[in-house]
């Protein structure tokens, strides 16, 4: 489950670094 939180960690900052 570490690397789900993880690419739903950089999920999150990828999409409020595009907005």
């Amino acid at each position: 489950m570490v690397f789900l939180s993880s690419l739903f960690k950089k999920t999150v900052v990828l999409c409020s670094f595009v907005n």
